[in-house]
């Protein structure tokens, strides 16, 4: 079957099945914009959920044809959004807690809208590749407009530069996964690779450290099991691996990473020097050295969720981190778990 084909056997099918074109649009749109577009990730989330209340009488089946690791990982999700309630019982700020509240209130809406992608007439990943496939030219465009709106700036798109370089970043190794596993045309492959290149050149222009530091990682995973499987030869991977450094050390790009390497690692000494705690770096490190000490405060129940501005200003009256900025969260989903309630 042609591609021609290919697309018009599935347009077809999709007018059939309505819910799985309802479904799929929203994953598209998360996938192509939701890093890079205000409110894309959001309004499509409403829609799941919405979508997935036209079939609560169908949870109890779709829970019951899951896998033990799939019930396992959904029950964490409940208990980890449950432990949120609990921690009422130690807040102090309540308005901080409510305000915080509603962002681990989301991770409860995962588990019905897995329920509905598990359902065997919907079709979610051509949707979600496609999606992926369209990242590309997206956060290409808006890192340029960025970039030319506020020059020498991080790229950025209607979020927090780490948002959309993270985002980009991980569409970027999903595309290198498929690329990898997925037989297909050549066209298709050659779009794939564009659109790597574009999300890796937005990541790297958003200087988001954290996605740096995910892409050796995740080509090393990728390395792994392509080899191990045989679907791509080590000759050919080192090329072009070699190609791409070529890329970066010629482009502009290489002095931002040296740059931002250099500056992390100054903050870093400085951290460990007891100064530069209002740096990008050393003020998370303090944060989560306060975590940590509040974790030891409060080793049962924890502090209550919200609270941790609070514990800052304990902190600092005990002249610790004095001219650190005070934050209502850890910056960090780990350490804010750890502090805020331990009954999960």
């Amino acid at each position: 079957m042609s591609e021609v084909q290919a697309v018009e056997s599935w347009r077809g099918k999709i007018y059939s099945n309505r819910l799985e074109l309802i479904v799929g649009l929203s994953i598209f749109a998360t996938a192509a914009a939701g890093g890079a577009v205000r409110h894309v990730a959001s309004i499509s989330l409403a829609v799941l959920f919405i979508a997935c209340l036209a079939y609560v009488r169908s949870w109890p089946r779709a829970w019951r044809q899951l896998s033990s690791v799939e019930r396992l990982i959904l029950l964490g999700f409940g208990l980890y959004v449950i432990s949120a309630f609990v921690s009422y019982a130690n807040v102090t700020d309540e308005r901080e807690y409510v305000k915080h509240l509603g962002k681990y209130a989301r991770f409860l809406l995962i588990v019905p809208i897995y329920l509905l992608l598990t359902k065997d007439n919907i079709r979610v990943f051509p949707y979600l590749l496609a999606g992926a496939v369209a990242a590309g030219p997206v956060y290409l465009v808006t890192t340029l407009l960025s970039l030319s709106a506020n020059p020498g700036h991080n790229a950025e798109g209607a979020y927090h530069h780490i948002t959309f370089g993270d985002t980009a970043m991980l569409a970027a190794l999903f595309l290198s996964a498929v690329l990898i596993a997925m037989k297909t045309s050549r066209g298709v492959k050659i779009g794939m690779a564009l659109s790597i290149v574009f999300l890796l050149y937005a990541s790297i222009m958003s200087q988001a450290r954290g996605a740096w530091l995910a892409l050796p990682a995740g080509l090393l995973l990728l390395w792994v099991v392509a080899v191990r499987d045989g679907k791509i030869r080590i000759k050919a991977l080192l090329i072009a691996l070699v190609l791409f450094g070529m890329l970066i050390a010629m482009s502009p790009a290489k002095d931002i990473i040296a740059s931002r390497v250099q500056l992390a690692t100054g903050e870093i000494e400085l951290f460990q020097q007891g100064k530069g705690f209002e740096s990008s770096v050393g003020s998370r490190l303090a944060m989560w050295h306060i975590a940590i000490n509040t974790w030891k405060k409060h080793p049962v129940v924890g502090s209550g969720l919200g609270d941790f501005d609070l514990e800052m200003r304990e902190a600092k009256s005990q002249g610790l981190y004095v001219n650190n900025f005070e934050h209502s969260s850890a910056h960090s989903i780990y350490f804010q778990a750890l502090i805020y309630c331990h009954l999960h």
